[in-house]
């Protein structure tokens, strides 16, 4: 699976929303962000490498098989993101992943994108799991 990153544009040009996710592939991400923007103008991102310019609208895209046993939603958890920096106000993500180290790992990618923020903090339900 692949970590992917949704920027929706609203009215004003302005990011509007961000959304994290993991996908199986290009085309799966793409066609998520589509439902996600709705008419909206957006970008899909992985890690670094920007996929699909915001002007560009997606063409179809193809049905993938369905994930394997051990990589479906029942083994995942639930983890929230809080990025802090110097001067700006905190962003929040969230993301389903399989294990801490993976939400670890997770949380330093989104700090790679968000060159501004300097620390973030992991949460699984109420409970603070690490720092990065």
């Amino acid at each position: 699976m692949q970590d992917y990153e949704f920027r929706i544009f609203g009215d004003t040009g302005a990011v509007s929303i961000i959304v994290h996710a993991a996908h199986f592939s290009d085309e799966a991400a793409i066609k998520s962000a589509r439902a996600f923007a709705g008419t909206m103008r957006f970008e899909v991102w992985r890690d670094l490498e920007r996929l699909l310019p915001a002007s560009i609208i997606p063409k179809a895209v193809l049905r993938k098989p369905a994930a394997p046993l051990e990589m479906r939603s029942e083994n995942k958890r639930l983890y929230e993101f809080k990025l802090s920096g110097p001067g700006h106000e905190p962003l929040l993500f969230a993301a389903s992943l399989m294990t801490d180290d993976l939400a670890a790992e997770h949380a330093r990618k989104l700090l790679k994108r968000h060159d501004e923020m300097t620390h973030a903090e992991i949460w699984r339900g109420m409970k603070l799991i690490r720092q990065v």
